[in-house]
């Protein structure tokens, strides 16, 4: 949590390992803060994915989230099974995620697009 630890320095951090992606997740007020976390994420490494989640990425336009934030992926909804299955999928496909239930991603055949898969039906 960047709020509690401000002096951490994220950059330094993920040049110690080969990471598959950087997730975060939360609420609109943190906008800034996942700003600065996906732009450090993208400048240490432009093919690292970037994930996001969270009640943001519902009650906000996911277009918007696309245009302002570098990221490559939404996780929309049940978190919990979506998060783990997409891990999974970049790390074994590293490509884009087209039937995986609550994911939105951006489109590299339109750059600036992205597709909204069907959501994930509720866990309870």
């Amino acid at each position: 949590d960047l709020h509690l630890h401000p002096t951490f320095d994220l950059e330094a951090h993920l040049r110690t390992h080969d990471y598959l992606a950087v997730c975060a997740g939360g609420l609109l007020w943190s906008l800034p803060s996942f700003k600065e976390i996906f732009a450090a994420a993208k400048r240490v490494n432009p093919r690292l994915a970037c994930i996001l989640g969270g009640n943001i990425v519902v009650d906000f336009s996911s277009q918007i989230l696309f245009e302002y934030l570098d990221i490559d992926y939404l996780v929309i909804g049940e978190g919990e099974i979506t998060a783990t299955l997409l891990l999974q999928h970049i790390d074994v496909h590293g490509i884009s995620p087209t039937s995986l239930e609550g994911v939105a991603y951006r489109t590299p055949q339109a750059p600036g697009s992205h597709v909204r898969n069907a959501r994930r039906p509720f866990l309870d």
